[in-house]
């Protein structure tokens, strides 16, 4: 295999010369920071999700906090969230003053399981205020059984939807079932502001609220201040708010990756196909079942026999850099204090943990490298499983 070595990244976002032009004019125009760009970034996301409002923020990590604290969750509130999932998922819960409460995930595919949701519930009561189903690696959470069990105990729904856009649900896009969705749109996201999110709701109270805190409060856009003639020389603080403002430069390049993140998503879709019909019948490997519905920001395989971080070893050796989403939280040090549920609650994500493996997967990803990542995880099974 090293006669023909290549090193094959894990994700690289994929930067047009649009991309670059729409940064440039930006750049040109003296006005970087919040602006108009940022604007129409967000009319344009609203526009293509048929949402009433969204908005742009620095991060996913800010965008699930300002929903989270939108809808009211605070002081002594529960929140159950996955703990396959990065640790944003918590942390904005912990901003609330809120607890985690950590479920487990179905084992066929890994997002939030439906049994595990009702126990939590179960065994909290009316504790819990909230649940943030994770659309893990752009596949759908099953959004209909949880907005079931849910609504009628009046338990808030903010969809994490760092992987998602453009995946959908039925004839809506994920992140827009729920009180409130948010995307990620950092480097390696199937669209990137290079750092930056959008929080989407239905809600207008949520959205008024989202609207000022996400900038210290304050009661409308500063930017006006200095293009338009009636805008008045001073502001109010209306609200708490927090330094969660997208620039007009991240805005300009989320615009511009929005006009083909269709062919983009369609692109990885293709890949995950030729994974998918590669890959079926190797020994020691178990599949997800392929799900059309799908972002296809992740492609995660099974390694059986606790040899994953053997296969990982070897695919590194040979220049193919994998990853593993994730290392679960209530598997981590601060978590296991931090947040309710241990390994004996959560034996489907424990499990996973151990043979959980995610291989390249980016639009830009040539066939060289394609073909190269199949044929060294092929030899890697083959050899590890002989």
């Amino acid at each position: 295999m090293n006669r023909n070595f290549r090193t094959v990244v894990f994700a690289r976002p994929e930067i047009s010369k649009a991309d670059r032009k729409a940064v440039d004019r930006v750049l040109k125009s003296g006005w970087i920071t919040t602006g108009s760009v940022c604007a129409r970034f967000e009319a344009e996301f609203r526009q293509r999700l048929n949402v009433p409002f969204a908005f742009a923020v620095n991060s996913a990590t800010a965008g699930l906090h300002l929903a989270l604290e939108s809808l009211g969750i605070g002081n002594q509130d529960a929140v159950v969230i996955p703990s396959l999932t990065f640790a944003a998922t918590a942390e904005a819960v912990l901003y609330c003053g809120a607890r985690p409460i950590l479920a487990d995930v179905d084992p066929k595919t890994l997002t939030l399981s439906i049994s595990s949701l009702k126990q939590a519930i179960e065994r909290h009561g009316n504790r819990i205020k909230a649940v943030i189903p994770v659309h893990y690696g752009g596949r759908p959470c099953e959004m209909n059984e949880i907005a079931a069990i849910c609504a009628p105990l009046d338990i808030k729904i903010i969809e994490d939807a760092a992987h998602s856009f453009p995946g959908t649900y039925n004839d809506c896009f994920q992140g827009t079932i729920g009180d409130a969705g948010v995307y990620s749109f950092y480097a390696t996201k199937t669209l990137t502001t290079g750092e930056g999110g959008m929080i989407v709701t239905r809600n207008p109270q949520a959205a008024a609220f989202i609207e000022k805190a996400r900038l210290h409060g304050i009661d409308r856009p500063v930017w006006n201040r200095y293009t338009s003639p009636d805008a008045p020389p001073t502001y109010d603080i209306v609200c708490r708010g927090y330094k969660y403002n997208l620039t007009d430069m991240a805005a300009a390049l989320g615009l511009s990756q929005l006009k083909r993140a269709d062919d983009m998503r369609n692109r990885r879709k293709r890949i995950a196909e030729i994974y998918q019909n590669e890959f079926s019948g190797l020994p020691g490997v178990g599949l997800l079942p392929f799900d059309e519905r799908s972002s296809f920001h992740l492609y995660v395989v099974r390694i059986k026999d606790g040899r994953r971080n053997a296969v990982y070893k070897k695919m590194k050796e040979n220049g193919v850099c994998c990853s593993i989403h994730y290392r679960p939280l209530h598997l981590m040090t601060f978590y296991q204090t931090a947040a309710d549920g241990n390994s004996a609650d959560l034996p489907a994500t424990t499990a996973a943990y151990g043979e959980i493996l995610s291989l390249p997967l980016f639009s830009s990803m040539s066939r060289k490298d394609l073909k190269y990542v199949v044929a060294v995880f092929k030899e890697t099974l083959y050899n590890e499983f002989k």
